[in-house]
């Protein structure tokens, strides 16, 4: 993972990426990526050449973009992750809810659900017959964020995502959110959200 921020900002993380490498030296999955995953701020990501409109749900803490075509470094195709850093201040997050965030951001490179379009189907197998249930885009959108903290809670990081997420109603929404809570659910449930590397 290669970090990039303005100037302002290039003590925001202040070690956080070396502990984030350190917790996945034997994630197989990101030892395959992790050239091909960077980490900035909303700032430094407005002044690149390649122009994305930056997604309405970096209203929160992060957010992060697959097959993005990084000009200024020559590669083609790349998972970008934009801290949202303001929002970061404003929550006042510790180094460990920090931590949290960006892997959920990685959980959604890492351990994705599996298409990233919404025309998609879940097949079960119910009696010996296959049926197929189109997801709705909300309920696409829910499930990839379980996905996305399920890998969060398999590297120890749960209780620091859910003060993450309660800091993000209290401090940046001052409300409860439903997907908060649905979230908070997943997390301490029992459930098993296994997913796959994202595509580029």
């Amino acid at each position: 993972m290669k970090v990039l921020l303005s100037n302002k900002y290039t003590d925001i993380l202040n070690g956080i990426p070396e502990l984030i490498e350190k917790e996945l030296s034997n994630c197989q999955e990101y030892q395959e990526i992790k050239n091909l995953i960077f980490i900035t701020d909303n700032e430094y990501f407005s002044e690149l050449k390649t122009k994305i409109k930056t997604p309405s749900y970096l209203d929160g803490f992060a957010c992060n973009i697959g097959k993005y075509n990084f000009a200024e470094r020559n590669v083609p195709s790349c998972h970008i992750i934009i801290l949202n850093i303001a929002n970061i201040k404003k929550a006042e997050l510790s180094v460990n809810e920090l931590i949290a965030v960006i892997l959920h951001e990685l959980g959604h490179i890492l351990n994705s659900f599996y298409s990233d379009n919404y025309n998609y189907f879940i097949y079960a197998r119910v009696n010996g017959i296959e049926h197929k249930q189109i997801v709705v885009e909300s309920d696409f959108k829910m499930e990839c964020e379980y996905y996305a903290d399920f890998f969060v809670k398999e590297h120890g990081f749960k209780d620091s995502l859910i003060g993450a997420l309660n800091k993000s109603d209290e401090k940046i929404y001052n409300q409860s959110t439903k997907q908060v809570r649905y979230r908070k659910n997943k997390l301490n449930s029992e459930e098993l959200f296994k997913g796959q590397i994202r595509g580029l």
